[in-house]
């Protein structure tokens, strides 16, 4: 029964419950931490959903409000890194989908960007798509970025350790893709042609 409980309790030893400091592998015993622990480019994702946390419950804009519902979040981010089952493609999901929903949903999270690998969300406006694209890139090796539209989101990663390397990843039965030259980008979704996009600031 001790073993159910401090299985159940460990999660709450790390830093996404709080956003106070990166994972301490030391002290990772299970599922999801010792997997995040063996993987590097995972262990940089939740060391930057870590710093980004920390910096949206400590900054000049924090309210009590916003702080409980940061606290909130960080559970329910908590619990779906536990449903991943260790599946590295789910844990990489949920580690940059929550960097991106920092980065989006608090300006405080934006306030120390070179100390860190993330940078947005920025927009892709393509003529011909019904929906803004909000982008985040991470610069984890290897690079890796998460595109958001309305319901819909996808992580892709840099096809080559190059700048200017297309990035790449499944999507519904198929594969997007998107490559970027200065502001101007290409995206490929399944089923679709090519849409010639504008890489642009804010989001």
């Amino acid at each position: 029964m001790f073993r159910r409980v401090a299985a159940l309790a460990a999660p709450l030893l790390f830093p996404l419950a709080t956003g106070a400091a990166p994972l301490d592998c030391a002290k990772a015993t299970n599922a999801p931490w010792t997997v995040i622990c063996a993987n590097p480019t995972l262990k940089e994702l939740e060391k930057e959903a870590s710093r980004l946390a920390g910096l949206a419950g400590a900054g000049a804009h924090a309210t009590p409000a916003s702080r409980r519902e940061l606290a909130r979040s960080q559970a329910s981010v908590q619990k779906t890194l536990a449903a991943c089952d260790g599946a590295e493609p789910c844990l990489r999901r949920t580690l940059i989908e929550r960097v991106h929903g920092l980065r989006q949903g608090y300006a405080d999270a934006r306030s120390r960007d070179p100390e860190g690998i993330s940078r947005g969300p920025h927009v892709l406006a393509c003529p011909g798509f019904d929906a803004l694209i909000a982008v985040t890139f991470v610069g984890s090796d290897p690079a890796l970025v998460f595109l958001a539209w309305r319901d819909k989101g996808v992580v892709l990663m840099q096809t080559a350790p190059k700048s200017g390397a297309p990035y790449a990843g499944a999507f519904g039965m198929g594969e997007a893709r998107l490559s970027i030259q200065d502001k101007q980008a290409t995206l490929g979704l399944p089923e679709k042609p090519p849409l010639d996009c504008d890489l642009q600031e804010g989001g």
